[in-house]
């Protein structure tokens, strides 16, 4: 019976790993024969492009932001919720929490590993304070210049006291090996002194408690076992056991103590004080820690060096969250690949991964926190889609681009529509989006936020940079036949049909403030209203209400117009029947209280992914008091049963059926 069972074991085995390597061997292929620039860039902030390639015969959806480093506007930061080690939030939050705070975001992804309580996973720097120490995996570090290195960091912290020095195990944590302690104000939760325990509190002022640095303090209180603590800012609380602290037994109050925080670079580099990639006079201003290092001097080294990864998640595919420099440390990319959805986007190996930073022109990658973590925002929208059947994540932290020009004048209108290929008889919005000169997105204080939002955007292949016209002639763009193939004219039609479009097709609500803050320009919300028109093609449809273009029901070609004021952006579109819909997850076997999303994917007769808002989908339940929809994707099981859903597109029709199960029980711990 063992040796059946075995056996049968190594099949299974046997068979995943074929599955896995033949889909690897998919992308592999894809990258090898396919031209990255062959998928339109488009601009979404000073030197900063998105662009979204997807692959349907993988499928595969890969989202990339390429960043200019060198543009004197953009800027970059790491955001902790809070400036709490607990802090917690999705992706979107951050970035509406900064928005809301009137600074001008652009993008974020989420950035490290983190443990059940939400604190970083491995080194994490940020505000010039120290949240946690290294666990011998790679880091992103950006320095105070502005220079981007990946290195595999580690610190050597120690304390000291009239010539005395100790060293500190860890920062803000604690394992059963760590002798010493110390915990910096970023620690917001109340510290107990345990059984043998002491403690001192030091003040350290505002000097930053982050390497490589020497922080001088005083004590002003000694703690003893079972006292309670929270640091406070300019504080820190060094806690040991007592043996581990004797040195401290003449110390009082007032006293004067010293921290070193110094960085060591991974033997057998040397001199022994800076880190890989770091000069003696760098200062740290953020730094993340990531698992592995994919890509290091041009080389995929996608294994790791001695990261202590499971095969598993290397070799596994899995959506991927990752950063790409390049060798003169002029362009980063940001790329997020979504993954676990069959017929969406399977993930990708971390081989993979490595193989597409390269072939962006990376010289040194680093694999971020992935899986139902895997977020990437663009404009205060979410731009990929995550695994979790409950939508974004909540992470600890995420790497947000901004841009740091004032707030000027509408000099650049652009249609931010997603993807310019339409399914016959759907319903679009159409998406206006408004950019000063040095194209950042305009703020309004008016409105305490963007004029406009950015939804996903373009996917068609048609190459380069697309450069915006603040001239009201726009002239003809074409489509891609194919990502590869030639490129076909669009003919235009002087038979147009207009449509006035309102300002809250901008989604949100509206704030209105007195007056605008000093040294920003007052954009009126009330001007912008009534003045942005839309049009379209004849033969490709016509303008319907709610800010919206109904396509045609039969296949057809032309453009669609967006303009305000002398402002003017046209986009070649292309209306095509449905010819496949694929839907994910296939089965649904529910549980009452557990929601779980639906993603429906359409294409053309030539396979490429259409433009199918939700809007144009409709899905319902046999039995409403069994299963609910919310927001017409999301599904809501209420209560045991069985039944079916109905997915109709207007063009084509699914049925699929769905049980239901009885909420799981808990246990009770006796």
């Amino acid at each position: 019976m063992f040796r059946i069972q075995k056996v049968i074991l190594i099949l299974v085995l046997s068979f995943i790993l074929l599955f896995t390597l033949s889909y690897a061997t998919k992308f592999t292929d894809w990258l090898n024969t396919h031209n990255l620039d062959d998928w339109e860039y488009i601009q979404i902030g000073p030197g900063s492009f998105y662009k979204k390639i997807d692959i349907p015969e993988i499928p595969l959806s890969i989202n990339i932001i390429e960043i200019e480093l060198k543009n004197k506007y953009v800027n970059i930061d790491l955001q902790k919720p809070d400036d709490s080690l607990f802090g917690k939030a999705t992706v979107s939050n951050m970035v509406q929490d900064e928005i809301a705070k009137k600074k001008r975001v652009i993008a974020g992804i989420n950035a490290s590993f983190w443990e059940s309580d939400k604190r970083p996973v491995g080194l994490f720097i940020n505000k010039g304070m120290l949240y946690t120490k290294n666990n011998e995996r790679s880091s992103l570090i950006k320095t105070k210049e502005g220079k981007f290195i990946i290195s595999k960091t580690n610190l050597d912290i120690s304390l000291e006291f009239k010539k005395e020095k100790v060293k500190i195990d860890n920062v803000n944590g604690k394992d059963e090996a760590d002798k010493i302690v110390v915990y910096t104000s970023v620690f917001t939760n109340e510290i107990t002194l345990k059984d043998n325990e002491i403690g001192i509190l030091v003040k350290i002022g505002n000097h930053k408690f982050i390497p490589p640095n020497n922080i001088k303090g005083k004590i002003v209180k000694f703690l003893e076992t079972g006292q309670k603590i929270t640091p406070k800012k300019n504080t820190v609380v060094l806690i040991g056991n007592k043996d581990s602290l004797t040195f401290l037994k003449d110390a009082k109050r007032k006293n004067k103590v010293k921290f070193n925080i110094n960085i060591l670079t991974p033997p057998p580099l040397s001199p022994p004080l800076i880190g890989e990639g770091l000069g003696k006079g760098d200062e740290i201003e953020f730094a993340v820690t990531g698992a592995p290092q994919i890509v290091k001097d041009g080389q995929n080294i996608y294994q790791g060096i001695d990261e202590k990864l499971p095969e598993s998640f290397i070799n596994t595919m899995h959506p991927r969250t990752g950063c790409g420099i390049t060798n003169n440390n002029e362009t980063i990319y940001w790329v997020v690949i979504d993954g676990r959805q069959r017929n969406f986007s399977i993930g990708v190996s971390l081989d993979e991964f490595a193989q597409l930073f390269l072939k962006l022109g990376s010289y040194n990658a680093i694999n971020l926190d992935g899986g139902g973590s895997s977020s990437m925002v663009v404009d205060n929208q979410i731009a990929n889609s995550p695994s979790d059947y409950t939508g974004e994540r909540v992470v600890s932290d995420a790497i947000l681009l901004s841009s740091k020009a004032h707030t000027r004048k509408p000099k650049k209108l652009q249609i931010m529509n997603y993807n310019n290929n339409f399914a016959t008889g759907s319903t679009v919005k159409i998406i206006p989006a408004l950019f000063d000169k040095t194209h950042s997105p305009i703020y309004n204080i008016v409105r305490n936020g963007y004029i406009r939002s950015l939804l996903p955007f373009l996917s068609s292949s048609t190459g380069g940079k697309e450069t915006l016209s603040s001239s009201p002639i726009v002239e003809k763009k074409t489509l891609s036949s194919s990502s590869t193939g030639g490129k076909e004219t669009l003919p235009s039609s002087p038979t147009v049909e207009k449509k006035t479009l309102s300002s809250s097709s901008t989604g949100g609500k509206e704030t209105v403030s007195s007056s605008p803050s000093r040294g920003e320009e007052k954009v009126g919300v009330s001007g912008l209203e009534n003045e942005f028109e839309v049009s379209c093609d004849s033969q490709v449809g016509k303008s319907s209400d709610n800010n919206s273009i109904k396509f045609s029901s039969e296949p057809a070609t032309g453009k669609i117009t967006c303009s305000y004021k002398n402002l003017k952006d046209e986009k070649n579109v292309s209306v095509q029947d449905i010819e496949k819909l694929l839907i994910y997850p296939e089965e649904y076997n529910l549980t009452v209280g557990k929601k779980q999303r639906i993603f429906v994917s359409a294409f053309d007769k030539d396979n490429k992914r259409l433009n199918l808002p939700n809007e144009s989908i409709h899905i319902t339940s046999s039995d409403d008091e069994i299963l609910e929809l919310e927001n017409n994707v999301t599904l809501v099981p209420k209560k045991e049963g069985e039944g079916t859903i109905t997915i109709d597109t207007g063009k084509m029709v699914k049925v699929l059926k769905f049980q239901v199960k009885p909420e799981e029980k808990k246990e009770e711990k006796k």
